[in-house]
């Protein structure tokens, strides 16, 4: 690795080089964990790390949460520092700026601190002065706690997206705001809701992963955040005394899941004796089709109805005037189930949710042949009472 060593530093001055492209990201990844508003100005610091063994391991902790990135080769002299998280980014975007981006990537940085007091960022024979905060005063970060089952990374994340749209934003129903983590000897069942929505996905295991059965509540919103961050190809999952870890590759975050039960949701998910079936993307398309015609005509309270007939369904915005003048094309449906023909309502924007996370070519709605019945959406061939299905159970809205 290029280092450029600040050549004023004493020897034994904790010193650590990487490239500007490792540092940023690595500083995006900690802040995570850092408010841009501490409470106190030591909470808005990043924790350095240097090793003997060459790694550099940055920190982030809001008393939540901390994140830890770990850099291998970067440490040159090991020690500690604790530096200002929000002036570090400006800093080091300032001692690059005129380059191309792939210079800028690539250039060498070199922090050092001569003095706990008084760490710099070197860029190409450029010094600054970045704000360090006491050592001292700085929390116990808590350790990661024992892993319990490992997973395939891409899998993990990929189950998590499909949830996280039914996560809720309401502070006051904390509950509502986290994803149910279950873990048994089958995998990992991840839920959420909102109250208007459920949804649930499965990650299996990785072969060989031991799995000993557990329950975790964590905030959806971090979740979402970390996963991002995630570049490992496994992923692994911790969980012992009140906290709950993910790690893969070189990130780890260490959170404290939410105190509070999460909804008993088993027994929410309905098995109706009706379905329909139908192109997925079009299916979708027609959905946001019918949004936007809604939004055209500024609808205060935007709703979107299918009708199932027999073989087809009929999509269309329900307007509050003339809604009956609307004549929308019809799609193609395999139908199950419908002595008549039934009209759904739907918020559209939940609708489109939960269609978006239906991976296959075709999607399958089961449903009561009542109207205001909840309904279960799943890949084509999945039923509402598989356990390890992705189900997405939506509340149509009752129409006067």
């Amino acid at each position: 690795m290029t280092t450029t060593n600040d050549p004023t530093a004493p020897a034994s001055a904790p010193t650590f080089t990487t490239s500007r492209a490792v540092l940023a990201d690595a500083l995006a990844t900690v802040g995570l964990a850092i408010s841009t508003r501490p409470a106190v100005p030591l909470l808005g610091a990043v924790l350095l790390e240097g090793r003997d063994d060459g790694r550099l391991t940055l920190s982030g902790f809001d008393y939540e949460t901390v994140i830890t990135v770990t850099i291998p080769d970067a440490a040159t002299v090991a020690g500690r520092v604790l530096i200002d998280h929000s002036e570090t980014v400006r800093v080091l975007s300032a001692l690059v700026k005129g380059k191309s981006k792939r210079q800028a990537d690539a250039t060498p940085v070199t922090i050092t601190a001569p003095a706990p007091d008084a760490p710099r960022m070197s860029v190409n024979g450029y010094t600054v002065p970045v704000t360090a905060y006491p050592l001292g005063d700085y929390p116990t970060l808590p350790d990661a706690p024992p892993p319990v089952a490992q997973f395939n990374r891409g899998a993990f994340t990929a189950e998590l997206g499909r949830v996280l749209c039914a996560v809720g934003d309401d502070v006051t129903l904390p509950t509502l705001t986290g994803v149910n983590m279950e873990l048994s000897d089958q995998g990992l069942t991840l839920a959420a809701t909102d109250q208007h929505r459920l949804a649930v996905a499965h990650v299996p295991t990785v072969p060989g992963s031991a799995a000993a059965p557990s329950t975790m509540l964590v905030l959806g919103s971090l979740l979402d955040k970390v996963a991002k961050k995630l570049t490992g190809e496994h992923l692994t999952l911790g969980h012992d005394r009140g906290l709950v870890s993910l790690s893969s590759g070189a990130v780890t975050a260490v959170t404290r899941p939410i105190g509070s039960a999460f909804v008993k949701y088993r027994a929410r998910i309905p098995s109706p004796p009706a379905s329909f079936t139908a192109d997925r993307a079009a299916l979708l398309a027609l959905v946001e089709q019918a949004q936007a015609i809604s939004k055209a005509k500024r609808e205060a309270n935007p709703l979107v109805t299918i009708t199932v007939d027999a073989g087809a369904l009929v999509v269309a915005p329900l307007l509050s005037e003339r809604s009956t003048d609307v004549a929308p094309p019809e799609l193609t449906a395999k139908t199950d189930g419908y002595p008549n023909a039934i009209r759904f309502a739907f918020n559209p924007a939940y609708l489109t949710d939960a269609l978006a996370a239906i991976t296959g070519d075709t999607a399958t709605v089961h449903t009561q042949t009542i109207p205001t019945k909840p309904v279960v959406i799943t890949e084509t061939g999945a039923r509402p009472g598989d356990g390890t299905a992705y189900r997405h159970v939506l509340m149509p809205v009752r129409l006067s």
